[in-house]
C-alpha cells in the first residue's frame, strides 16, 4: 500500500512537470512562428499543425496553374455560348469546321 502511494505522488509529479514543459514548449512555439525568420515560422506552423492533428484537415492540394485556371474559365464562357446558340454537344475541329452532323 505504501509503495503504490509513492507510485501515484511521482506519477503526479512527473504530471506536473511535463505540464509545465509542454507550457514551455508552447511558448517556444509561439515566438517562433511570431519572431523568427519567415523559414523558421513555416516549419513552427507545420510542426504545430501536425502535432494538433488538424493537418489532415488542411492539406493543400496542388494548386492549379495559370494556364489551368484560365482554360477552365474560357471553357466554361465558351460552353455557355455555345449553349446559348443552340451547338449542344457541338465538337469544332481545330481549323473551326463544324464536326456535328447538320
Amino acid at each position: 500500500m505504501l509503495l503504490a502511494g509513492r507510485r501515484e505522488a511521482a506519477r503526479e509529479r512527473h504530471r506536473d512537470e511535463l505540464s509545465g514543459l509542454v507550457s514551455e514548449a508552447v511558448g517556444v512555439m509561439r515566438a517562433a512562428m511570431l519572431e523568427g525568420d519567415l523559414l523558421t515560422r513555416l516549419w513552427a506552423v507545420q510542426a504545430l499543425l501536425r502535432m494538433s492533428g488538424l493537418q489532415a484537415a488542411v492539406q493543400t492540394e496542388t494548386l492549379p496553374s495559370r494556364e489551368d485556371i484560365i482554360s477552365e474559365f474560357l471553357g466554361e464562357i465558351i460552353g455557355g455560348v455555345g449553349e446559348e446558340l443552340g451547338l449542344n454537344g457541338a465538337k469544332r475541329l481545330p481549323g473551326g469546321a463544324n464536326n456535328s452532323p447538320v
